[in-house]
């Protein structure tokens, strides 16, 4: 069962990172909700998406909410020196790549 459980964790991860791009998370609504901090907004680009039926009710938000700590994460640069080294932007544009590339690698 517990095989079954991480299958199905999984299987909703790699449809989170197909809709949660870096685009997506940057579009704020009127209420300045985002994919990134409002389950709401995400289970509208979901909802309709045959697989997120298949995954287990009660996990859903937890699994979405682990998700977009992960990328939330990704985003931030490491420490001031890697800011440093890594250019004028701060270093956010690495980051945003990085999790880009991420994110494509579960498809």
């Amino acid at each position: 069962m517990h095989a079954l459980v991480q299958r199905c964790e999984r299987d909703y991860r790699i449809l989170l990172a197909e809709v949660m791009t870096i685009d997506a998370a940057k579009k704020q609504n009127e209420d300045g909700k985002t994919i990134l901090n409002s389950w709401s907004e995400v289970k509208k680009l979901v909802k309709a998406d045959p697989r997120y039926s298949k995954m287990p009710r009660r996990d859903r938000e937890a699994w979405w909410r682990r998700y977009a700590d992960d990328m939330q994460r990704k985003l931030k640069p490491v420490s001031s020196k890697e800011e440093k080294h890594s250019g004028a932007d701060g270093g956010k544009s690495g980051a945003l790549e990085a999790v880009s590339r991420r994110s494509s690698s579960y498809r």
